[in-house]
């Protein structure tokens, strides 16, 4: 029984330990890109100049680039969406290259830094409410039930007589 017992103990670690690596995998591969653009589209705000925000902004969409469609699949939104994401992205990066040319004191220039400003706001929340559904994955789901069931089966085989 003693015997038994330490492998069960030991192939639940393993299996906790298998847990803790496809999550800090997922994360990285996942989520920590849309950390990053959430991070370059609020830090465009807080450019002085047209070009330094289309800048960011090019990077968040370029990282954004693989994700399509809406992660949050109950209950689903377009304020989730990441294609009408991208795509209220590049019409900022649109309003953006039209404001270049402006001078630096024209008061045009600085009205539509403030207007862009206030929707990147919105699309930073977007990602963020995005982001949360990330997780929720069916591939995430899959794995979460294979390994309750391994636990499941490893209970039954070293906890019952």
């Amino acid at each position: 029984m003693r015997m038994r017992s330490k492998i069960s103990g030991t192939a639940f670690l393993v299996l906790i330990g298998v847990g803790v690596l496809m999550a800090v995998n997922f994360y990285n591969m996942a989520v920590y890109p849309l950390e990053i653009a959430k991070a370059e589209v609020n830090n465009a705000q807080s450019a002085g100049y047209p070009a330094e925000m289309i800048e960011k902004l090019n990077k968040a969409k370029g990282i954004l680039t693989n994700n399509y469609g809406n992660p949050r699949w109950m209950w689903a939104t377009g304020f989730t969406n990441w294609d009408d994401i991208k795509t209220d992205l590049n019409q900022n990066i649109q309003r953006l290259d039209k404001l270049k040319p402006l001078d630096d004191k024209d008061p045009a220039l600085q009205q539509g830094l403030d207007d862009v400003r206030g929707k990147l706001r919105v699309i930073a929340d977007r990602i963020a409410a995005a982001e949360d559904w990330v997780w929720v994955s069916s591939t995430n789901i899959e794995w979460a039930i294979l390994l309750a069931i391994v636990e499941i089966i490893l209970v039954r085989l070293f906890f019952t007589d």
